[in-house]
Formats: structure tokens, sequence, C-alpha cells
């Protein structure tokens, strides 16, 4: 039957079509901004180490993006001021301000991403396309994980014997 029922119908599907089409091309533009801001936030990540002190700075440790220990430096005036015993826990300590820094890093470098995640058009944006949402989870995902050390045996000079800090003349 053709008659102008049926036309305008016709006319609002493809109304319906062409705002979808263009709600989508909206969506993929702000996937692909997104995607190559967090491409470009890893990278910046990945470069991120900080370094805590214990014993009145006498002992620091050094730490990388993934909270991995990568430099331990005791002075030797530390036995002068502090018991041998104590050590560990002045090593310890040390890494754990360590990690802090570097986790207050990340959250700082992130921080943007998270925001304009949270944005309502952007949310509202991605949330109706499941596929969308499937592909910011996994990306929130590898950003709060903290992903084993890249660092293979040998990347750094630890002297001849790794196991043991190095003492500062």
């Amino acid at each position: 039957m053709t008659g102008p029922g049926n036309h305008n119908e016709e006319w609002y599907r493809e109304m319906d079509n062409d705002a979808l089409r263009h709600d989508v091309t909206e969506i993929t533009a702000m996937v692909e901004d997104q995607m190559r801001e967090i491409a470009a936030v890893q990278a910046k990540r990945a470069a991120l180490s900080a370094t805590g002190t214990s014993a009145d700075g006498l002992v620091e440790v050094t730490v990388d993006a993934q909270r991995a220990v990568t430099d331990t430096v005791i002075d030797e005036r530390y036995l002068e001021e502090f018991e041998f015993e104590d050590l560990a826990q002045h090593v310890t300590k040390a890494a754990r301000a360590a990690v802090e820094r570097v986790d207050a890093q990340t959250a700082e470098l992130i921080a943007p991403l998270s925001e304009r995640r949270e944005s309502t058009s952007f949310t509202a944006g991605i949330n109706a396309v499941p596929e969308f949402a499937d592909i910011f989870a996994k990306a929130r995902q590898a950003m709060s994980a903290h992903p084993p050390t890249s660092a293979q045996p040998g990347d750094r000079d630890f002297g001849e014997d790794s196991r043991f800090p190095t003492v500062r003349e």
C-alpha cells in the first residue's frame, strides 16, 4: 500500500538511521581519541620512577612504574648512626615510600583520562554501544593494573653481585 502514511514512516526511519549513523561516527571518533590518549599515558607511565628514603636519608630505594625495586643505596655512614639489625626495616620503609610516590605519579597521570571518561556525554555515548563499553572497561583495567616488570637480567649494571645493595661512599 502506497499512501501518505507509509511515506512518513519511511522518512522517519531514514531520519533515525541518519541520526544513529551520526551518533556512531561521533562515538567512534571519541573512542579513537581516547585510545590515542591511553597509549600516550601508558608510554609516560612506563617511564615513571620514584625514590623513597629512610634512616634520615641514609637508605634510598628506587622503584619503577611497575613498583619493582630498581636501585637500593645505603650510605656507608648508616652503621655509624643506626644498628645493622634495623637495616631491613629501613629498606622496607624506603621501598614503601617509593611505591607510594610512584602510585601518586600514576594517579596524577591518569586523572585527565578518568575525568573525561566520567563526563556525561562521553560515558553515555560509550555505554550506548556495548562493544565500546567493553573496550573501555579493558582499558581502565589495564591502566589501573600493575603489569609485571619488563626488566630483564642484565638490563642494568648492578655490579658483580646484584643480590646486595649499593653502599654509597
